[in-house]
């Protein structure tokens, strides 16, 4: 979750690619009754927590809620 945060701030022409691939490893904890799903509720919160911690002093204000041009 932390790697997909970044990249939806720094790629969010990509936004489709990145939702998707977190809801499949989702499913897939879940469906392999690896996770509870409050491990994963937790984790998705965790991720996007320490995602955006990291992309923050990275990224200029108006980068970081860029809504699909080009950087």
């Amino acid at each position: 979750m932390t790697t997909a945060t970044i990249l939806w701030l720094v790629r969010p022409e990509l936004r489709m690619v990145w939702g998707a691939l977190v809801a499949i490893v989702v499913l897939g904890l879940i469906g392999a009754n690896y996770h509870f799903v409050s491990d994963i509720v937790g984790g998705l919160y965790l991720g996007l927590g320490i995602g955006l911690a990291i992309a923050k002093p990275t990224l200029s204000p108006t980068d970081r809620f860029a809504t699909g041009r080009a950087h």
